[in-house]
């Protein structure tokens, strides 16, 4: 009944050799953290999502922000083979771009039944 935790850590140098530009659309840093922790029949947990900025164009002349999103998922097991489950994204609607012009999904909230034969 303790925490599940899972974290990764990415260090990257992701240099184009020809120029020594940072090669478009990969952050150097980049981080994620999910905790989960089983109550009974249910389960919480959360995801914490982190990336540096990034260059948008070869040349290294569009720069976009870094960002951090926050993720919570929750499910509750009906019975051994069936579990409502649902998740909220980007928790705070952080506004967010990978690629320029390209916004990515504000908050989102998801539910679902799940099966699973035994």
């Amino acid at each position: 009944m303790g925490w599940d935790s899972q974290v990764t850590i990415n260090l990257l140098n992701p240099e184009d050799e020809r120029t020594g530009n940072t090669l478009a659309k990969r952050a150097k840093r980049s981080a994620r953290v999910d905790l989960d922790r089983d109550f009974g029949k249910w389960t919480l947990g959360g995801t914490l999502v982190a990336e540096g900025h990034r260059w948008n164009d070869p040349g290294n002349t569009i720069k976009l922000g870094g960002y951090a999103t926050v993720g919570l998922r929750a499910s509750y097991r009906l019975n051994k083979e069936w579990q409502l489950r649902g998740t909220v994204n980007n928790l705070f609607d952080r506004d967010y771009e990978t690629s320029d012009g390209f916004a990515l999904p504000g908050s989102e909230l998801f539910i679902s039944l799940a099966y699973q034969p035994q």
